[in-house]
């Protein structure tokens, strides 16, 4: 049977078709497939429409769904590329942070004079840095560095040298060491190396580096200073032995004069014997300045001794002033020892401690404009087994 709402349909058809043959047959429900196949059409069309209706339904939330998708995509990828150029611009700055390190690096070997190198032991492979390629006479662009250049400027008792220390050593430091060199012109020149040595977890040697300077002017002047050091020394020696000679050939006569003027002390009236006194002290002061001569000699040649001994200093410095009184009273000054003074006993050299006494006693009075000049003796401590 027809749907109820296709009757209309059939009424309409039979309506233009009626009188006729095909009219009879469409009453005798000849039209019913037909209205059937219309009512099957349209509930086709209605299943079709639903389900396009669903299926744009469904596309349109995985559509949104999408976009969302790609907006968190683009949001991270544009996260990601924001992150990507900080990265850039932080690694550019670090590289140009490396590049100025490198630079002041160059500099400061270049004002400081030394390289750096570095060897690579199991491949042979050999860094210098700029400052080497100077110091071994070479230009960066004509050779590259490596152990067989190194062992062609190097003599072979000095490379032997080297290769022992780095083989050698227990630790880590390589100590200093210096060598010549050949420049490829030919000009001889003296290096000095220090390094350290790396070693891996078996303690097999897997790198050696260091620094390196040339030292030809430093150890020219060192050589200039062991020739000025051995020449003066000769001289020292021949100065030596210049004064013990004077000393000797003016000693022996002023003894003579000393023995003789003593003589007169004794021998002569009381009104001469104040000048022959004069000429023992006279002597005397020479005969110590001659000591003196001599003993600075033989400070200065290393062989100097001091003989010490009991020793009044309270006498001595008696002396010293009395040899002092005619360059005080010259200066209308006055030198006197003190009052209080007794007698006060030391263990020392007596020509040393009497040259002292003279020096001090000499200069007081020497830079003394007015008034007078007062010697003290006094006891400090006390001494062990000499008079007090």
């Amino acid at each position: 049977m027809s749907a109820p709402r296709h009757k209309l349909l059939a009424r309409q058809i039979r309506r233009h078709l009626a009188g006729g043959a095909l009219g009879a047959a469409l009453e005798a429900g000849a039209l019913d497939p037909f209205l059937d196949a219309v009512d099957a059409g349209y509930r086709q069309a209605d299943s079709d429409h639903a389900l396009l209706e669903r299926s744009l339904e469904l596309t349109s939330r995985e559509l949104t769904a999408q976009n969302e998708r790609l907006q968190l995509d683009l949001r991270e990828r544009s996260r990601m590329q924001v992150q990507l150029q900080q990265e850039l611009a932080q690694r550019r700055a670090t590289e140009e942070l490396h590049r100025r390190s490198l630079v002041r690096l160059n500099e400061a070997q270049r004002v400081a004079q030394f390289g750096y190198w570095e060897v690579d032991v199991t491949d042979g492979a050999v860094f210098w840095s700029d400052q080497m390629y100077t110091i071994f006479g070479v230009e960066p662009d004509e050779v590259a560095p490596s152990l067989e250049l190194f062992s062609q400027m190097v003599p072979e008792e000095s490379l032997t040298r080297i290769l022992s220390l780095v083989r050698g050593t227990r630790d880590a430091q390589l100590a200093g060491a210096s060598f010549p060199v050949t420049w490829p012109d030919g000009t001889r020149r003296t290096l000095r190396g220090s390094g350290e040595v790396v070693r891996d977890a078996d303690g097999r040697v897997t790198h050696v580096h260091g620094i390196c300077s040339d030292v030809t002017e430093e150890e020219e002047y060192r050589a200039e200073l062991v020739r000025a050091k051995e020449r003066a020394e000769e001289l020292l020696r021949l100065k030596t032995a210049l004064l013990n000679n004077m000393s000797h050939e003016l000693r022996t006569p002023l003894t003579g004069i000393l023995g003789y003027a003593q003589l007169l002390v004794e021998e002569v009236a009381s009104e001469q014997r104040s000048f022959a006194e004069a000429i023992v002290g006279g002597g005397r002061r020479l005969m110590e300045t001659l000591n003196s001569v001599l003993d600075l000699a033989q400070l200065e040649s290393g062989t100097f001794h001091l003989d010490p001994a009991p020793v009044n200093v309270r006498a001595e410095a008696a002396e010293a002033l009395t040899l002092l009184q005619p360059l005080a009273a010259e200066k209308g000054i006055g030198l006197v020892l003190a009052d209080d003074v007794g007698e006060v006993w030391a263990l020392a050299d007596r020509t040393a401690v009497y040259r002292v006494l003279n020096n001090l006693v000499g200069n007081a009075v020497k830079f003394t404009e007015a008034g007078q000049v007062t010697v003290g003796v006094a006891v400090v401590g006390h001494g062990s087994g000499l008079p007090h």
